[in-house]
């Protein structure tokens, strides 16, 4: 696990890495707490100087890797905070472009729990609620309507996990369950 994190630790400039271990992550007057989440963990801040982005590429906010108990891996997880309302065509490529950062700099043999995550104050009750009814169903792209808010990581397509402001990041935990990759 610490070689997953030390490999990530020498591959980005040290501007965009949150040191210590933040509590929360915040955005645009939205915020995620990690208080549950694993210790170590690093999280990498897209939107700092030093990203490997470019100034115009489409980004998530931020990349949280971190000791996954019981798998004998790493979580990898992408998160975009969303202020307002949260559209799809907007959170899907920003979360995506996060998926293909991870994938460029976590080697390839590591053992991956990949699950991407949206923050946001506006959700439709209706997203909320089809998250929950999908909770633990595996994202395979087979069922109706599979792909619009799916984020591809390793050949495979992860469900975006939905929460609101405030919450945990290991309430999206609950929500949907992450891929092996």
């Amino acid at each position: 696990m610490t070689g997953v994190l030390e490999a990530l630790r020498r591959s980005f400039d040290s501007d965009c890495l949150l040191e210590g271990n933040p509590e929360t992550l915040a955005e645009e007057g939205c915020g995620v707490g990690l208080t549950d989440m694993p210790i170590p963990r690093l999280v990498i801040d897209l939107d700092r100087p030093g990203s490997p982005l470019g100034p115009n590429d489409r980004r998530c906010d931020f990349l949280f890797v971190g000791k996954c108990p019981g798998c004998g891996g790493s979580f990898v997880v992408p998160i975009e905070i969303k202020g307002g309302r949260a559209d799809p065509g907007d959170f899907v490529p920003q979360l995506q472009a996060g998926a293909c950062v991870a994938e460029r700099y976590i080697p390839r043999k590591a053992r991956v729990r990949f699950l991407p995550v949206l923050v946001a104050h506006a959700m439709k009750k209706g997203d909320r609620v089809n998250a929950k009814r999908d909770r633990g169903k595996r994202a395979t792209g087979r069922r109706k309507g599979a792909g619009s808010d799916t984020v591809r990581f390793r050949s495979r397509r992860a469900r975006v996990a939905r929460i609101k402001c405030g919450d945990r990041l290991k309430a999206a935990f609950d929500v949907v369950r992450p891929i092996a990759a």
